[in-house]
């Protein structure tokens, strides 16, 4: 939303009372007036942003040692930025800059003067690896702009700076390589964020439900991480990165749903066991899915599909069960997600305590009080384990919601009703689209080489087409040795 911007006052004083009462007089706004000859000047700082010592150091001190004569060209070394812009000028306090004003010259100049206080680079938290990199962004944004760049070494890597909210004034990047992602998606993201209009945008979660296709849609479309490895990876194959000032995460559009079942461990590895981990993932996929529902369903429904002895075991673990199996299956699940969610919001020494005791009291207590059935318990505790083979937490979290109405489903109808739950979500993942591409993507031809497992990485010589990158190809003639030696 644009507004009428106020331009800086000639008269000096003016100036610094029009910033103070834009800034509400707050406390922590230091104003120095001093004089250089005839002329009249004042620097303007938050100290609560600025580094001080560097203000003394590199323009009081040396202020102290020119003449009037030389003002001008310490302000041309010196000076970040001029502006003749209120708004502007007022921006830049709030980035931790310092003004230097000067009486008769409605020019605000800025000094680089913000304080360092962006804590060290750790590795990352949610997507540890065996082999590869080891380094995760933090939450100052010029720290993972510059990770992306030592990643992607390249003069086509472009960079876009954003400022969103009115009251938060939250800086936010676009990063894509310009010769390889498509200009139109460049265009359509950018359209969407110039519509966001709000007084607070923190973070990209924020700025994700204002950007995103099907903001109802319980599958995620924007993929978060905290690798610099994987952001190149990502912008390599044309999609773009989205940062935000105070978040380590990075997002990603557009993406598949394939992209949520992968890691970077995957191409760290060799090709057969990142295929077979992979697979596993998948299959871990539809376990969490559909175990539930399948085991009620054969309890209720299907029984004669079960052999005799398996089927005489189950029953008889039921015969003491006071309700049907769907009651102790929302029972147990229900359960499972208060343990999930504890171990989650507690302090990291209880969350572990809570977890495991919680779990071994909880299925030890309700199988001798007869509430839940044996097999049941092994049933919930393998969906667990199965959701936790999902690599992306959006993604398990989406998949153990739709569970619950999946599972109903089958209570009520058998087979019948899982597939059909099951059917009406692969149709509505078939019609989701992140940023306007294809979210259920297979690829085709050499791209689906690296969806459900992995070939080798010298077969990968296409780009993923989902995101319509200029340059599908790439050059790879890594194994032409091969002929030479063969020949």
């Amino acid at each position: 939303m644009k507004t009428d911007q106020k331009m800086l006052a000639d008269e000096l004083e003016a100036t610094i009372r029009s910033i103070q009462y834009g800034l509400s007089h707050s406390d922590d706004l230091i104003c120095k007036v001093f004089s250089l000859g005839d002329r009249k000047c004042a620097i303007l700082y938050l100290e609560s942003l600025a580094d001080q010592e560097k203000i003394r150091e590199t323009i009081l001190k040396p202020l102290l040692n020119i003449s009037e004569d030389g003002l001008t060209r310490y302000l041309a070394v010196m000076e970040e930025e001029r502006t003749s812009c209120e708004q502007r000028a007022m921006s830049k306090l709030l980035q931790g800059d310092a003004l230097f004003l000067i009486d008769e010259e409605p020019v605000a100049y800025v000094m680089d003067t913000a304080a360092n206080k962006e804590r060290s680079l750790t590795i990352p938290i949610n997507e540890r690896v065996i082999r590869g990199s080891h380094l995760a962004f933090n939450e100052n944004l010029g720290t993972s702009v510059f990770l992306i760049r030592k990643q992607l070494e390249h003069r086509q890597v472009t960079v876009k700076y954003y400022t969103l909210g009115n009251v938060s004034q939250t800086r936010i990047a676009l990063v894509y390589l310009h010769d390889i992602t498509n200009p139109a998606l460049v265009e359509r993201l950018e359209n969407r964020i110039h519509t966001i209009s709000a007084d607070f945008v923190q973070t990209p979660g924020f700025i994700e439900e204002m950007i995103e296709d099907r903001p109802f849609s319980l599958f995620p479309q924007i993929l978060y991480t905290e690798r610099p490895d994987r952001t190149a990876a990502y912008l390599n194959e044309g999609s773009v990165a989205l940062l935000a000032e105070g978040d380590p995460a990075v997002a990603l559009l557009p993406v598949t749903f394939f992209s949520f079942l992968q890691t970077a461990d995957d191409y760290s590895s060799r090709f057969t066991i990142a295929s077979v981990i992979r697979f596993f993932r998948v299959i871990a996929f539809f376990i969490a899915l559909i175990l539930p529902a399948t085991y009620i369903s054969l309890l209720s429904y299907h029984y004669e599909a079960l052999p005799d002895p398996l089927l005489f075991s189950l029953k008889s673990n039921l015969e003491l069960i006071p309700y049907p199996p769907i009651v102790e299956a929302l029972f147990m699940q229900f359960t499972l997600e208060m343990l999930r969610e504890a171990a989650i919001r507690l302090p990291q020494p209880i969350g572990l305590t809570v977890s495991i005791v919680g779990g071994l009291v909880i299925g030890t207590t309700v199988v001798q009080a007869n509430l839940v059935s044996n097999a049941m318990v092994v049933v919930i505790a393998t969906t667990a384990i199965a959701s936790f083979l999902i690599p992306n937490s959006e993604l398990s979290t989406a998949i153990r919601i739709i569970g619950f109405p999946i599972t109903l489903l089958a209570a009520v109808l058998g087979f019948l009703g899982m597939a059909f739950g099951v059917i009406i979500m692969f149709i509505h993942v078939c019609r989701i689209e992140s940023l306007g591409m294809p979210y259920f993507n297979m690829g085709g031809g050499t791209n689906i080489r690296d969806k459900l497992i992995r070939f080798p990485t010298y077969m990968l010589n296409r780009r993923n087409p989902q995101a319509q990158p200029q340059r599908g190809t790439q050059e790879r003639e890594s194994r032409e040795w091969q002929d030479d030696e063969r020949s």
